[in-house]
């Protein structure tokens, strides 16, 4: 249950608020829009975008850039329009072409909201909440629908992209590859919105509800562990030794020992031998208190008699 659980909760979702959106003051109902769904912000910021950040953004595939000048040519079709006199030609490559190179332009135009949302069914959701990519598609109640003033046809016609507000990941596949581009894993914060326990993991027929809130609790710093143990070892080792520590209050032997050991493990890929060095990054988490100096030689002696 508790790996299923944290499955369905920590799905994440890339979203970037687009030039036009910041420039139009659009970031905040934007967002409220996202949690009031039961979204949570895991990761965010106002950056300008790069074109090296914008070549690790975009596919590179040649059945996705014919894709765009695809649907142009449709939204040409629909309304009359040659693209030939537009565009020079009616190639959907070319077109193609042409338009990853105005999402390029349009993307550095200033600055770009980039965020992580997380939740359950995180990828259709946010993608439901925006809308239909081309803006006179998407329905009343949407992001576009509801706030965007732009159309592809038009937007050619002056040699630019069509402004759309938002981009979100389309799949969990493309939101990890996206998230990773953008952010390191340092940068993603685990946290549990009160609503949760409540929403998913109280039911109305729940016997152990404090079982529940542990599976919950131990789910956010498995989390925060798993983002913290390539990047910061350190940092790592005291979120395995608050794991080890919650589970053996909890009875639960096994796993104090699984994270103990990782605890001793993590220290030992630190330098351990200062004062300073031995000097606890965080002083309580999640109601455990930490020593003031810890290192492999502490997390021996609190979790006895475990056998580590």
């Amino acid at each position: 249950m508790k790996e299923r659980l944290q499955k369905m909760l920590g799905e994440r979702t890339l979203v970037l608020i687009k030039p036009d959106a910041v420039m139009r003051g659009l970031i905040g109902i934007i967002c409220q829009r996202f949690e009031q769904a039961g979204l949570k912000i895991v990761a965010c910021k106002l950056v300008f975008p790069t074109r090296k950040l914008l070549d690790g953004h975009f596919p590179k595939s040649e059945d996705w850039i014919r894709g765009m000048g695809e649907k142009t040519l449709e939204t040409y079709q629909e309304y009359g329009i040659d693209p030939v006199e537009i565009l020079g030609t009616a190639n959907p490559l070319e077109i193609g072409q042409k338009i990853k190179e105005w999402n390029y332009r349009y993307l550095t135009l200033g600055p770009v909201m980039v965020m992580v949302l997380e939740g359950i069914h995180a990828v259709d959701t946010v993608r439901k909440l925006i809308g239909h990519t081309l803006p006179y598609k998407a329905g009343p109640g949407t992001i576009r629908g509801d706030f965007s003033i732009n159309a592809p046809d038009l937007a050619n016609v002056v040699g630019s992209a069509c402004k759309n507000l938002v981009h979100a990941s389309g799949t969990t596949e493309e939101a990890e590859q996206e998230v990773a581009n953008w952010f390191s894993p340092a940068e993603l914060v685990a946290w549990q919105r009160t609503d949760d326990f409540v929403h998913f993991v109280l039911g109305e027929f729940t016997e152990n509800q404090t079982k529940g809130g542990d599976i919950m609790q131990y789910a956010q710093l498995e989390q925060t562990l798993n983002s913290l143990r390539e990047v910061d070892p350190r940092n790592a080792a005291e979120y395995a030794y608050v794991l080890a520590m919650l589970h053996k209050r909890a009875g639960n032997d096994e796993q104090a020992v699984r994270f103990g050991r990782e605890a001793i493990a993590l220290f030992d890929k630190c330098r351990m031998d200062t004062m300073e060095e031995c000097a606890a990054r965080n002083v309580v988490v999640e109601g455990v208190a930490l020593p003031d100096l810890i290192h492999q030689d502490v997390v021996r002696d609190r979790l006895q008699p475990l056998k580590l």
